[in-house]
């Protein structure tokens, strides 16, 4: 089988009116983004069409697309980060809140029930839960505080 006979026609009529740019950005997407057989005739093409553009001329919009494909990739994962990290933030912070309600409780049954050793080990617990839940307000506020600052500057 060819890699014309792999890919539909109008995938093979995309790939051919790709321009020369848009044909390397094609190939630079790799599998990721597109069928492998799309790919293998996307770069068939490329060949044939090397023919009309210098191998010099090849090599650079190989490398641009590269470098634009790195560029994409590395805004994408910043936007991410923008959009899902307070959300992380808010998570952590009431995951501590309601470990900070549910361990005086707990530490307060097992006392009752007299499993001494047990009440002395979530009694540490809960120191934990409140130094690391003010560790982590007393970040947050310096974060946002040097944030705000860089914001002025």
């Amino acid at each position: 089988m060819t890699a014309t006979a792999d890919v539909e026609k109008d995938v093979q009529d995309y790939i051919l009116a790709l321009s020369d740019q848009g044909l390397v950005d094609y190939v630079a997407a790799g599998p990721e983004a597109y069928r492998p057989e799309a790919i293998t005739f996307a770069q068939a093409e490329l060949n044939r069409r090397a023919l009309t553009l210098p191998p010099e001329k090849i090599d650079s919009l190989l490398v641009s697309a590269a470098e634009k494909t790195v560029r994409d990739r590395s805004e994408a994962d910043r936007r991410k980060l923008e959009e899902y990290g307070p959300v992380k933030i808010v998570l952590i912070f009431c995951c501590c809140c309601i470990l900070g309600v549910i361990v005086p409780f707990l530490q307060q049954r097992l006392e009752d029930l007299g499993y001494e050793t047990k009440a002395g080990q979530i009694r540490r617990l809960r120191r934990t839960i409140k130094l690391g839940t003010r560790a982590f307000l007393v970040a947050m506020l310096l974060l946002a505080i040097l944030a705000g600052l860089i914001r002025y500057l």
